[in-house]
């Protein structure tokens, strides 16, 4: 069964406390409602979400991330935004049981049941929520649609987007409904984002047009092309500063003109191997073989990006952004220097980790 709740005239950025009573169990949570997204004097000084990726098969590593974000929550409030979860959710996502075995079963992945309690997943969808099993695709993906009934734009397709306060916009693409220039879901992105007054434009779709796995050959998919002569002259038009997506199963940042472009493909299913395919004006940034989650801090002008292991303790990766990436980037080594609350970045006069030469 699965019931909905509106829940209306909430106060913007304020902690509610619920319980949720059926058949006689009862689960008490919490969760933090967003900010006002027309009011700029009201505006949080600071964003903080987790975004990652891939989490099928192996719902006991998921379980063992979901740990890891709810200590952060747990120590730092504000993080208990969103997380931004770039498709694969579940092995075989035409099979409803597998929804259960990979997300749903609260003794296999109790934190996951936590973490859903009280941050919203705003999931893409990947190729496995179509996938059925022995190389057949059901891309109605009805069991998706159930599960996680976004405001779509429309009822055969599942590109949306929010806002988060007044300063991040997120667009959610379908990649595997058209997307080819021309199309509805490009004319509604274009406008979406020519329209948008957001300072920080971000886009989550599965396959990133730029990895590093050596099982997705990002130089030959068709749906990782795509994202570079498709979405790329969109996202160097419009200032989109970071694309969020996984279908790799690694942790890869490149950097393609100041915009960086993230595969978070670790947060469950089977790792791959770091390969670099050389793509045309891009750089490897960092590139790792491990489960991993990512956070992201957001001060004024000022994007930090971190990359951690499945144990929250090793940070693997960090970076900053700023609000016009046309700066010369820092290397993983030298973000990694940084390894500094983010208050002391801010207060550095060496640019937080990129410089403008």
């Amino acid at each position: 069964h699965r019931h909905t709740v509106d829940l209306c005239q909430l106060q913007a950025q304020t902690t509610y406390n619920y319980t949720a009573d059926c058949d006689g169990v009862s689960v008490s949570s919490s969760f933090l409602s967003p900010p006002d997204t027309t009011s700029t004097t009201t505006a949080p000084s600071s964003v903080r979400f987790f975004a990652y990726g891939d989490t099928r098969s192996h719902p006991e590593i998921h379980d063992e991330l979901a740990s890891e974000m709810l200590s952060m929550v747990a120590a730092t409030p504000s993080f208990g935004t969103f997380a931004l979860v770039s498709g694969d959710l579940v092995e075989k996502g035409a099979k409803e049981k597998y929804w259960y075995y990979d997300i749903f079963d609260p003794e296999i992945a109790p934190n996951v049941q936590k973490l859903l309690s009280q941050i919203p997943f705003i999931a893409c969808m990947g190729n496995h929520e179509a996938y059925y099993g022995n190389r057949t695709y059901y891309y109605s993906a009805t069991y998706f649609r159930q599960k996680f009934p976004y405001p779509y734009v429309d009822s055969t397709s599942f590109y949306w987007s929010f806002s988060y306060g007044p300063n991040v916009k997120v667009f959610i693409i379908d990649q595997y409904h058209q997307y080819d220039s021309g199309t509805e879901q490009m004319q509604w992105l274009e406008r979406g984002l020519s329209e948008s007054t957001a300072k920080w434009k971000f886009l989550v779709f599965h396959a990133p047009g730029y990895s590093c796995g050596n099982w997705h050959n990002a130089s030959k998919e068709r749906e990782m092309i795509k994202v570079r002569t498709v979405l790329g002259p969109l996202i160097t038009k419009y200032n989109v500063q970071v694309t969020f997506g996984a279908h790799n199963h690694v942790y890869c940042r490149y950097d393609v003109n100041g915009v960086q472009h993230l595969t978070l493909g670790g947060g469950g299913a089977g790792l791959y191997n770091v390969t670099d395919f050389n793509i045309t004006n891009s750089t490897l940034m960092c590139g790792k073989k491990a489960n991993h989650f990512v956070t992201v801090e957001i001060e004024g002008d000022l994007f930090v990006g971190s990359a951690w292991d499945m144990n929250g303790t090793a940070l693997m990766d960090r970076w900053t952004t700023p609000v016009n990436p046309t700066w010369k980037w820092c290397t993983a080594q030298e973000g990694l220097a940084h390894s500094c609350p983010l208050s002391a970045l801010l207060g550095t006069s060496t640019r937080a980790g990129y410089d403008d030469r």
